[in-house]
């Protein structure tokens, strides 16, 4: 764990001019700063920094830790391209949005326990408090992200494929309209 704790959080984006990857933000630190891999001017630092100390659940601070490790540095071929550190802090939501579920359903964090029905129940509790099924969606990746990944996690991961052969989108109950996209 030591070795890992040291290894920089973007061990291969490309970096802004000026910036070396030895002297970024490492594995291991209480906050991460992913602003030397973002090459918006207007990207807001609040925006690209995640903040692990201010997690009060140190199992979900970890699990946190390993999945955005995972998702900024290991692209999924026909799942997903790896995260742009732009995108940290929005991905960095909804998956603690997901953790903060299992944790009041399981009474204490622990992904081991996850299975079908917590993941549909999830579902059900969005559905309640998100109106909009592309919304939905976006907090569902997550979990899928969470079971594509589990080769790359050491604890962080779902044993079982949510919703085999689903996409996010049809699980959240999104219509798919012909033609809707012909840009």
């Amino acid at each position: 764990i030591d070795d890992r704790n040291a290894m920089p959080v973007l061990l291969s984006a490309p970096l802004r001019p000026g910036f070396e990857r030895a002297a970024l933000s490492r594995y291991g630190d209480p906050s991460w700063d992913l602003s030397p891999g973002v090459f918006r001017d207007n990207a807001r630092r609040c925006h690209v920094t995640v903040h692990f100390n201010g997690i009060e659940d140190p199992a979900i601070a970890d699990a946190l830790r390993q999945f955005l490790h995972a998702r900024l540095n290991i692209a999924m071929p026909g799942h997903r391209a790896r995260l742009e550190p732009a995108a940290v802090r929005s991905e960095a939501n909804r998956a603690l949005r997901f953790f903060y579920f299992v944790k009041a359903k399981l009474g204490r964090f622990d992904l081991s326990r996850v299975d079908q029905p917590l993941v549909d129940s999830f579902v059900r509790s969005l559905r309640n408090a998100v109106a909009r099924p592309a919304a939905i969606a976006a907090l569902l990746r997550p979990v899928f992200d969470l079971h594509e990944l589990r080769r790359h996690l050491t604890t962080a991961r779902l044993s079982f494929e949510p919703w085999p052969g689903r996409s996010p989108f049809s699980v959240a109950g999104a219509k798919h309209i012909a033609g809707e996209n012909r840009t």
